[in-house]
């Protein structure tokens, strides 16, 4: 094999490191996006159903329109910023 030839499979091999590198990372963006979203979601749903159970309700109840706005801008803030950190 020649210097040249040489040269050729040694950029190949790096390109393919490189593209599996990548690939690497875009998995565990993607993976921990859903984690990030996940736990945006079950604060949201423990926050929600700790303010009903205090007003001595049950879970999933209604709540008053302030505090329901209120959690729920948490709630997107909170998933925003998920988008902002692994997207």
């Amino acid at each position: 094999m020649t210097n040249k030839e040489k040269d050729r499979q040694s950029r190949l091999e790096l390109e393919k490191l490189e593209y599996q590198v990548e690939r690497d990372e875009q998995h565990r963006q993607a993976v921990s996006l859903e984690s990030c979203l996940s736990e945006a979601d079950r604060t949201y749903r423990k926050w929600w159903n700790s303010s009903c159970e205090s007003r001595g309700l049950g879970e999933n109840c209604s709540l008053p329109k302030h505090q329901a706005e209120v959690i729920d801008k948490t709630h997107g803030s909170d998933k925003d910023r998920c988008i902002q950190l692994y997207k």
